[in-house]
């Protein structure tokens, strides 16, 4: 953090001129600061910019002020600064960069035409890139914001727009005063956007987009609609701005971003297509504008002082996206979907001796980009829900009520909410808050019989002591429910009567270790589980056998003994993914069987074509089976899927959405002369969301030379840098590109740290994290090599992590191939 305690800015005048032909910009900020005591100098944060002159403004006058800019500091000196309210004026330039960070430009395509916006993306710190700042959270003010812009374009930012004056072919562009708030929240977009508007009760709402795809916003602003009426209610406190624009980026890093009225979206996260946009796109994006307008009041209005408190922001998003999902669309069963998106994928990076805790150090830049994580994102929303359960939703809506009302406008700790939610309820929920919170990893409970122990759940052996305060709520055969806290090492339960579960409704952090005497008990009371309480019971065997904590054996066993009759389609899909993900591995075969059974009965269930006002999961197990068959070389399905894609190819119209990643996909895994069909369709879409299914499709070859030119293609123009993901994803999955795309990663790697600015970064963790764990498998001594030979700033962390899953997944393919 930098050392200001003696200047707190109370306002700042930015005015830019961006050039969207030269990808420059010029500007001037009038800073207005409180000296709170007398000074010789005051640092900045300031990035890529070139300095021109600094002022100290008083009164009338303007006196010229010394300045030296190093490593990213601006330093103003003077003789002496009074105390009191100053005002100091820097004009600088800077460059419209092409790194997705900062102020930067994003191309785009217009009847055949290369055109460009600018547009912002400042979270973390790149605030620093756009105007000389104080750029850390805590620093909140208010802003206004002046664009100097061709006539021919729309300025956008965060407040309604209140005076435009035209000079020649510029027009400048003002914007009303911002409310207090922080930097990483401010936006600036300029370019030749279409906007639609409609309205929620005196709040203006727009979708912002480039030409000809405004329409498309239409879902996005009701889901943004909704979501305000819903936080509105929920918080007890009215969105406080005039407008809400959601805007769509063509290159975007990540998939949005929260700017306070001004929320940016990648363009697959936001714009939908009726009859072509897929249930799992309607649902994404549902959850990213929900996600987002969450933020509006937990992070915008209420923000946290310090990065090491991210999770105060992304936690309480990630979990109220899903509050306002079920409120308005109860048939996606959201909060079972919770279980395996959020909860799952919190507990896959926590048990790492390589994670962190939840409000962790940071001490850097460099650091902060590496924090949006599995770890602020899903175990936090885990913990928030995990908090909820055991106060009870009134009494935790209640608190975080009282927690806005206390803290709006201000910066915030970890302690202050923890302080309004146990001003609310006498349950003491400090410790199992400081548990989960402050304390690396998480538990599991070993359960045979009546007797439970706690350890945290780690490969191998631990000296780790930590003990838990690990709320149970357990249910026995005979129905009767019992809730307690298991704050000891070890415990013996009172009741002698059978468990079916200890964690009811899968809704504590926890992993489950039943000895196999219990789990021939709940095998056979297996219908008196719900969908989350058996997919919580698979993972936890899943992890267990991973971890090599269990016997594959047994996994495979009470799998076979009690699954062979399930029918619902949560249970079979997450048992399909877990077997899919096995039988991938390099060298695995001997679940093969087991996986095709369960496709093949899933498709019994669910049909081959989609029906009308069917189950959400029906929809994602037939996908699902579908493609899996496809790989297993499935004549029936095989067959199935040419004939949609020959469909297809006569009427597009005519394939349902839901249908198109498995029959792209299998064009080019089945046969490799559609190969370059796929490719004429990538390249003729303009829908980003059409794009990317054919991209992963194109990875889901069986050639190598093919594999490689998919590869090879996603560096070219046609290819968004940010969605090179999408194609890696595709080919760690497929076992014929694996060793490929992991040579391919590590032989362009300076190349992607060229396109990030040469620093660590969202895309380049996406990367590492796909492709290492899984393709590295047998090619330890390479990504050794290659990890100890590309220290990049912001990805130490992220590093470690990928080496060690690479280990445990090497190490559980040893141990499966010696008990094949």
């Amino acid at each position: 953090m930098q050392q200001n305690s003696s200047v707190s800015p109370t306002n700042y005048r930015i005015s830019l001129e961006p050039d969207l032909k030269t990808f420059r910009f010029k500007g001037t900020v009038l800073i207005t600061i409180n000296i709170l005591k007398s000074t010789t100098e005051i640092i900045l944060d300031a990035v890529n910019l070139e300095i021109l002159t600094c002022h100290l403004l008083d009164g009338g006058s303007r006196m010229k002020l010394k300045f030296e800019l190093n490593n990213n500091k601006l330093k103003i000196i003077s003789d002496k600064l009074e105390q009191g309210k100053n005002e100091i004026e820097i004009e600088f330039t800077g460059e419209l960069n092409d790194k997705l960070a900062g102020f930067y430009r994003s191309k785009y395509e217009e009847n055949g035409k290369e055109k460009y916006i600018a547009t912002t993306q400042f979270e973390a710190a790149d605030a620093r890139q756009a105007f000389p700042c104080f750029d850390e959270p805590a620093f909140k003010t208010t802003f206004d914001i002046t664009l100097i812009v061709d006539k021919k374009y729309t300025a956008v930012s965060n407040m309604p727009v209140i005076k435009e004056v035209k000079a020649g072919e510029k027009k400048s562009v003002t914007f009303a005063t911002t409310p207090i708030m922080s930097t990483y929240l401010l936006y600036f977009g300029v370019g030749e956007f279409e906007i639609v508007e409609e309205s929620y009760k005196n709040i203006l709402v727009r979708g912002v987009t480039t030409k000809g795809k405004s329409e498309h916003t239409a879902f996005s602003i009701d889901c943004a609609k909704k979501s305000l009426e819903f936080f509105e209610d929920y918080f007890d406190y009215t969105y406080p701005l005039p407008k809400l624009d959601l805007i769509a980026i063509p290159d975007f890093a990540s998939g949005a971003m929260e700017n306070w009225g001004a929320i940016t979206f990648r363009e697959n996260a936001i714009l939908f297509y009726p009859g072509k946009s897929s249930l799992s796109t309607t649902q994404r994006v549902a959850e990213v504008v929900c996600h987002e307008l969450a933020h509006q009041w937990f992070g915008n209005l209420v923000t946290m002082k310090w990065w090491d408190d991210l999770w105060l922001n992304e936690s309480f998003a990630t979990f109220m996206a899903y509050k306002v999902m079920d409120h308005y669309w109860p048939d996606w069963d959201v909060w079972t979907q919770y279980i395996n998106a959020t909860v799952f994928e919190g507990m896959t990076l926590d048990c790492l001796r390589s994670s962190h805790p939840i409000k962790t150090e940071v001490n850097n830049i460099a650091e902060m980009n590496e924090l949006f994580d599995e770890i602020a994102y899903e175990k936090g929303g885990s913990v928030l829900r995990m908090i909820e359960s055991y106060m009870g939703k009134a009494s935790f809506k209640q608190g975080l009520r009282k927690y806005i009302l206390k803290n709006q406008y201000k910066n915030t700790e970890a302690k202050d909410l923890w302080t309004a939610l146990e001003s609310i309820d006498n349950k003491n929920i400090l410790k199992l808050i400081d548990d989960y919170i402050t304390v690396v990893g998480f538990p599991y409970v070993k359960v045979s019989k009546n007797r439970l122990e706690q350890n945290r759940f780690l490969f191998g052996d631990s000296d780790d002591k930590t003990v838990w305060s690990i709320p149970l709520h357990m249910r026995y055969v005979d129905s009767k429910e019992e809730s307690i806290n298991l704050q000891d090492k070890k415990m013996i339960l009172s009741s002698r009567q059978p468990l079916i579960t200890i964690n009811a409704d899968y809704g504590a952090f926890f992993i489950s270790h039943y000895s196999e005497d219990e789990l021939q008990i709940i095998g056979g009371s297996i219908s008196k589980l719900n969908s989350k309480e058996k997919i919580g019971l698979i993972h936890d065997l899943y992890y267990l056998i991973r971890f090599q904590k269990e016997k594959f054996s047994v996994f495979l066993n009470f799998v076979n003994s009690y699954l062979k009759s399930e029918k619902d389609p949560v249970v079979l899909l997450y048992l399909i993914e877990v077997l899919d993900f096995i039988s991938s591995l390099k060298g695995i075969e001997n679940v093969q069987s087991c996986l095709r059974y369960f496709t093949k009965k899933s498709l019994e269930i669910t049909g081959f074509d989609p029906k009308k006002s069917e189950r959400t999961f029906d929809t994602f197990l037939r996908s699902m089976a579908l493609s899996c068959l496809s790989q297993l070389n499935d004549k029936e399905v095989v067959e199935f899927l040419d004939k949609k894609y020959d469909e297809y190819l006569l009427k597009p119209e005519l394939l349902h959405p839901d249908l198109k990643t498995a029959v792209f996909q299998n064009a080019v895994w089945s046969h490799p002369e559609n190969y370059e069909k796929i490719m004429e369709l990538y390249k003729k879409s303009n829908i980003q969301e059409e794009k990317l299914k054919f991209l992963s499709a194109l990875t889901n070859s069986k050639l190598e030379v093919k594999i490689k030119e998919t590869l090879n293609f996603c560096l070219t123009s046609e290819v968004r840098f940010a969605n090179v993901f999408y194609a890696l994803n595709a080919g760690a999955k497929n076992p014929y590109a694996k060793e490929v795309v992991l040579d391919w990663m590590i032989h362009n790697w300076d190349e992607f740290g060229k396109r990030v600015g040469g620093h660590g970064g969202t895309l380049l963790r996406r990367f590492v994290k796909i492709v290492v764990p899984i393709c590295g498998i047998g090619n330890e001594d390479k990504v050794n090599k290659f990890i100890h030979e590309n220290k990049i700033p912001g990805l130490e962390k992220t590093f470690e992590q990928i080496w060690e899953e690479l280990e445990i997944n090497s190490k559980f393919v040893i141990s499966l191939k010696n008990n094949g």
